[in-house]
């Protein structure tokens, strides 16, 4: 959780340096700053198979090294960048390459990090067991909880630092800041991955396969749990993209209220009900997770004012914050312990997909009934993921029964 929180938080240095490098000092439009900005979340997406692979492979440990190790030479790029900015299209180059190579480091370490976080709380569960005790309530529900919550905590706490950093000093000491401290945590994990090699059971470090073969699994027993996810994580991808411009359309202020309230409630979610997947299970929470978001979703849909609109706004981000935990411990338990890393990280590249055409979707919609309609389809989706999240807790529940018989 600290080697996620802190290298999430060098990487929020980088996204909210680059649109102002990009426009105030390179003097580019703001459709390239998007472009540069973009490819991070797209390497990131791209990455989720690979990072499992290396973490199921390799090690969680050594996963999270090599992506401290892509954001060393992220931020190295950064820096490279600001001492070309008298050319302009070899800095913008710089900066495209950098931002991939962020997007990757993020993708690798997380996933590295919640792989790890699984097996170690499904360690302690065993053990309790064992010793004639009653598991503990926190298993890998709750991991996968903490280590998100560490994510969108980072890359909120890094934000402000990177624009501060940017104003007193510019680009280049922003991305060397990124640089050395992922390099004090790529030394971290280094060291911590040896555990890996010489522990398969705590770093399930095994060949399992070749490339493809892990491939058709994890899609095998990932796609209909990403897919949902992905309905559910629409929710997400609405605030981002569109509550601003829906509180500039009604004249609400300040502008980042929205953002600030829905991530300050996904975090309290995961903070005080991270272990909520593992006590009623993955599928009941992921229906818990989708009607919060459809009771927030339509709330905004038909809020009058303000504070309306920003309750909304939190129960959709309380809701949200369970929607990846559930569904990826379906995803584990449709899979096996082998697979762990490649199963959540197709399981996370699949939302991220359907999210973000879910996004470019419903943005059409605005043209045929205002913001209202695009919030209110917005619930309809995240409603029909939590269905699917509730299938396929009967479908399991049906293969139990089935299984005795066939034996």
């Amino acid at each position: 959780m600290l080697a996620v929180l802190l290298e999430c938080t060098f990487l929020g240095v980088g996204i909210s340096v680059i649109p102002l490098f990009v426009v105030q000092t390179l003097h580019c439009s703001a459709g390239v700053s998007g472009i540069v900005v973009g490819v991070q979340f797209i390497a990131a997406m791209l990455s989720r198979f690979p990072s499992g692979r290396i973490s199921d492979v390799k090690g969680p440990y050594s996963a999270m090294s090599a992506g401290a190790l892509s954001a060393v030479i992220g931020g190295a790029f950064y820096a490279a960048a600001s001492i070309s900015q008298d050319y302009v299209f070899l800095s913008v180059v710089l900066l495209f390459c950098g931002s991939a190579l962020l997007g990757i480091a993020q993708s690798v370490l997380a996933t590295g990090a919640m792989t790890g976080s699984v097996s170690l709380m499904e360690q302690v569960q065993k053990a309790q067991k064992q010793a004639g005790k009653a598991p503990s309530s926190k298993g890998p529900g709750a991991a996968i909880s903490w280590v998100g919550m560490c994510i969108f905590l980072g890359l909120i706490l890094g934000a402000p630092m990177g624009v501060l950093l940017f104003e007193k000093t510019g680009l280049f000491w922003a991305g060397l800041v990124i640089a050395l401290c992922s390099a004090v945590v790529q030394l971290w994990c280094y060291q911590s991955s040896k555990a890996d090699l010489k522990n398969d059971s705590a770093g399930n470090a095994q060949e399992q396969g070749n490339f493809w073969e892990a491939l058709g699994y994890g899609l095998y027993h990932a796609w209909f749990p990403g897919f949902c996810f992905g309905l559910c994580a629409i929710s997400h991808g609405l605030i981002i993209a569109y509550a601003s411009l829906l509180y500039a359309e009604h004249h609400w202020f300040p502008l980042w209220l929205p953002y600030a309230v829905f991530g300050i409630a996904l975090v309290l979610a995961r903070l005080f009900l991270g272990s909520l997947p593992d006590r009623l299970g993955g599928a009941k929470t992921a229906f818990f997770s989708a009607f919060f978001e459809t009771v927030g979703l339509i709330l905004v849909t038909c809020a009058s004012n303000l504070y309306l609109s920003s309750i909304g706004i939190f129960l959709t981000g309380f809701g949200f914050a369970f929607a990846f935990p559930a569904f990826a411990l379906i995803t584990l338990q449709r899979g096996d312990s082998a697979h762990r890393g490649v199963l959540i990280g197709i399981c996370n590249a699949l939302g991220d997909g359907v999210r973000g055409v879910g996004i470019v979707c419903l943005g059409y919609l605005t043209a045929l009934g205002g913001f209202s309609l695009v919030f209110f389809s917005g619930a309809f989706l995240s409603l029909l993921g939590g269905v699917g999240g509730v299938s396929l807790f009967f479908l399991g529940k049906k293969a139990r029964i089935k299984k005795p018989a066939s034996e």
